[in-house]
């Protein structure tokens, strides 16, 4: 049985693909009661597609989510343009290796975050 492992690597912020815009993201830590941003930061996922979540930005009507094979988006990148939720699952596997990932949001004016 041949086992395919796949590797996602979180960034915080959608940014140099998309359009710049003067909203921030706020990065804040998780509280207790919140899932956090997941999958982590360098870890190994065994579902394929994983889902990809991150916390609520205030002021946010809906939110961009980026995937690449590289930390620059420039290899494979797919740009999932508007989800109202904080959190996103791919419609198709990701063919197994390095992943990375970042998110934006968009305000009520759809002006889009760093």
């Amino acid at each position: 049985m041949n086992r395919s492992i796949l590797i996602v690597v979180f960034l915080f912020s959608l940014g140099a693909g998309l359009a710049a815009a003067p909203p921030a993201v706020s990065n804040r830590a998780p509280s207790i009661d919140d899932i956090g941003y997941l999958p982590e930061d360098g870890v190994t996922v065994a579902t394929n597609p994983p889902a990809l979540a991150w916390m609520p930005e205030p002021g946010a009507t809906a939110y961009a989510v980026q995937l690449a094979r590289d930390a620059k988006f420039e290899r494979d990148a797919m740009t999932i343009a508007k989800t109202p939720y904080v959190l996103y699952t791919h419609t198709t596997t990701l063919r197994p290796g390095t992943w990375y990932w970042r998110y934006a949001y968009l305000d009520k004016s759809d002006a889009r975050s760093d």
